[in-house]
């Protein structure tokens, strides 16, 4: 918002499906021009384009690659995989530096640090988690477990508290409400 009242044009490179997602419209709160990257070669070529225009305009360009992060997740970091991908992600910011014009500034950024979880818990291999569970949603950081009928909350509750011990902390839709999780 600060950007387009600047007069600054805002354009978003990243995969297609993420440019009107909730996370972009919140993070950004403005429209701007899609440059679809669906792969870390699109992600150069988008950021390339939109800093190599003809004219005085000037430009901020949000640029996402999903794959380190996604990675990271399914293989934890510093594996092999992420390795890879890291690498790539250099190679491609060491052309990017060779090929951008001098007047513009690359910033990179993580948005948020990994590490790798000591115990791996499979939710759908164990039925301890799965009785009166009529689904399981939310990313791996925070389940949200829907019940299979609604005596069951307090009892699947208990169930997961005792079988992830130490691992995670279970807590009611109440109590997440009644501890202002959410805010006030």
């Amino acid at each position: 918002e600060g950007l387009v009242a600047r007069d600054i044009e805002v354009h978003y490179v990243v995969p297609g499906y993420q440019a009107t997602s909730c996370l972009t419209r919140a993070a950004f709160r403005t429209a701007g021009t899609l440059h679809d990257a669906d792969t870390l070669d699109a992600v150069r070529d988008g950021i390339l384009r939109v800093a190599t225009h003809s004219g005085t305009t000037r430009r901020f360009a949000y640029a996402y690659h999903p794959a380190l992060d996604m990675t990271g997740h399914l293989f934890g970091s510093e594996s092999p995989e992420w390795l890879a991908e890291l690498s790539r992600i250099d190679q491609t910011v060491a052309g990017l530096m060779t090929d951008l014009p001098g007047s513009c500034t690359l910033l990179i950024t993580g948005d948020h640090g990994m590490i790798n979880a000591g115990t791996v818990i499979d939710l759908d291999a164990d039925p301890l988690f799965r009785h009166d569970v009529a689904l399981i949603s939310g990313e791996a950081r925070v389940r949200h477990v829907h019940a299979g009928r609604p005596g069951a909350v307090l009892d699947i509750a208990d169930r997961w508290t005792g079988g992830l011990a130490g691992n995670a902390r279970i807590a009611t839709r109440e109590q997440a409400l009644d501890e202002h999780w959410f805010g006030s």
